[in-house]
């Protein structure tokens, strides 16, 4: 039987939607981090506070997720 590191088993354990998610979080602490949370990452507007109460993670503002959902749908 093979000895995984922690952090290795954890990623084994954890689905690929968990692992987007956690990393939307550490993305969205980064933020909290570098004093920009709740700007848009993409066009640098503030984003709504209602969105951030519903998805805290939320890296865009509703106006540029739209566009990146059109553009790449899933």
């Amino acid at each position: 039987m093979r000895n995984w590191p922690p952090e290795r088993e954890l990623e084994f354990a954890m689905g690929e939607r968990e692992l987007a998610e956690l990393s939307a979080i550490d993305a969205a602490l980064a933020r909290i981090n570098a004093g920009n949370y709740g700007e848009c990452t993409e066009c640098g507007a503030h984003i709504a506070p209602a969105r951030l109460h519903a998805t805290p993670e939320a890296p865009r503002c509703i106006h540029c997720q739209e566009k990146q959902e059109l553009s790449h749908p899933a």
